[in-house]
């Protein structure tokens, strides 16, 4: 069973899974300290230091759903198409 994939052409006012209202930007990179103070208080989440180009740029804070930017949707599609014929 594949993971279903959500899109977005900016962040989501609500999740497209849960419909919750929680919907947070992902930050990569090294966190400053008011990174984790953001974080920490559920501003935004933390993506880590690696960084692939095909990363999801907004996550749910209730069901961590994670929404990938519109741009990326044929990438992804084809990649998930094509792990699901190998499998």
């Amino acid at each position: 069973m594949t993971t279903p994939l959500f899109f977005a052409k900016r962040k989501p006012r609500q999740c497209p899974a849960c419909k919750s209202k929680n919907v947070a930007s992902i930050i990569y990179g090294y966190p400053s300290s008011e990174a984790i103070e953001q974080a920490e208080q559920n501003k935004i989440v933390l993506g880590g230091c690696c960084i692939s180009g095909r990363d999801p740029s907004w996550q749910c804070l209730d069901c961590q759903v994670e929404i990938y930017k519109e741009i990326l949707r044929e990438l992804l599609m084809e990649e998930q198409k094509s792990g699901s014929e190998s499998n």
